[in-house]
C-alpha cells in the first residue's frame, strides 16, 4: 500500500535531477526552487494563451502577476510540503526501528537478528570466511527478579546489553532473543570468537547494581556452511553445558 510519504516524495522527486534527490531530506532548498520554477512555467503556460485570446491588452500585466504570485506562494507551499515529508520520514524511521529492535535495550529483536545474521553469513560465504555465534544467558535471573524486583532485573539486562555494545567489534551484530538471553554473531575464526566470549564472561560482573552480582553463562560456535538457526542451536547447547558446569563460564560447541 502506498503511504502518504511515498506520494509526497514522488511528487517532489519528479522535478528533481538525480544529484538533487540526494538532498531531499536535508535543507530542501534545491527541490523547493525547482518546484517554484516549474509551477511558474506551468502557470504561464496556462494563462498566457487564454489572456492572448481574450484580453490581449493585459497580456504583460497577467504574465507579470502570474510570475510574482507563483514565486511568492509556491515556495511557501513547497516549504510546508518539505516539513511534512521530514516529519513523516522521522515517524517512519522510528516505526521501523521499533519494529526491528528491543525497546528496553535497543538491540535487534529475534526476527531482525536472524534476518541480519543471514545477510552476514552470505557475505562471509562469498569471502570464504568463517562466522561465529555467541549465546549469553544471565545466571540466576529469576532469583534476581524475585529478590530485587523486575525493575532491578531490567537494569541488569540493560547493563549487560550496553556492555556487549561496548565490547563487540563493529562487524558484529547483537540481538536480544529472549528474556535474559542474547545472541551475537561476527565474522571470525575460532580464536577471535573464543576471545570475545571470554572477555564478555570476565566483564559481566562489572554490571553491578547494589548488592547484585551479575554473571553469565555463554556458549559459542564457529562454522562456515551451516544455516543460522543451526549455528545458534549449537551455540545454545554449548551455553547449557556452561550452565551445567556451574555457571559463570563458557563452553565451545562440539
Amino acid at each position: 500500500m502506498t503511504s502518504i510519504l511515498d506520494v509526497l516524495k514522488k511528487g517532489a522527486h519528479r522535478w528533481l535531477q538525480p544529484e538533487e534527490k540526494t538532498h531531499l531530506n536535508a535543507s530542501g532548498s534545491n527541490w523547493m526552487v525547482r518546484i517554484s520554477l516549474v509551477a511558474t512555467l506551468a502557470a504561464l503556460t496556462l494563462t498566457t494563451p487564454l489572456t492572448w485570446l481574450f484580453l490581449p491588452e493585459m497580456l504583460n500585466y497577467v504574465i507579470g502577476l502570474t510570475i510574482i504570485v507563483s514565486l511568492v506562494i509556491t515556495p511557501l507551499i513547497s516549504y510546508q510540503t518539505g516539513q511534512v515529508i521530514a516529519r513523516l520520514e522521522q515517524k517512519q524511521e522510528k516505526l521501523i526501528f521499533l519494529a526491528n529492535h528491543d525497546q528496553m535495550t535497543g538491540l535487534m529483536n529475534r526476527n531482525h537478528f536472524f534476518l541480519e545474521f543471514g545477510l552476514l553469513q552470505k557475505i562471509c560465504q562469498q569471502e570464504q570466511r568463517p562466522i561465529g555465534v555467541i549465546t549469553l544467558d544471565i545466571d540466576n535471573f529469576k532469583a534476581i527478579n524475585d529478590r530485587y524486583g523486575h525493575a532491578a532485573g531490567d537494569e541488569v539486562i540493560t547493563g549487560l546489553a550496553n556492555l556487549m555494545k561496548n565490547l563487540a567489534p563493529q562487524d558484529a551484530i547483537i540481538g536480544r532473543t529472549g528474556g535474559e538471553e542474547f545472541f551475537l554473531a561476527l565474522p571470525g575464526d575460532y580464536k577471535r570468537v573464543e576471545k570475545l566470549t571470554r572477555i564478555l564472561c570476565q566483564m559481566a560482573p562489572s554490571v553491578r547494581l547494589a548488592n547484585i552480582k551479575t554473571t553469565i553463562s555463554a556458549g559459542f560456535v564457529v562454522g562456515v556452511d551451516e544455516e543460522p538457526a543451526e549455528l545458534c542451536m549449537k551455540a545454545d547447547n554449548a551455553m547449557y553445558l556452561a550452565k551445567r558446569a556451574g555457571r559463570n563460564c563458557y563452553r565451545a560447541a562440539a
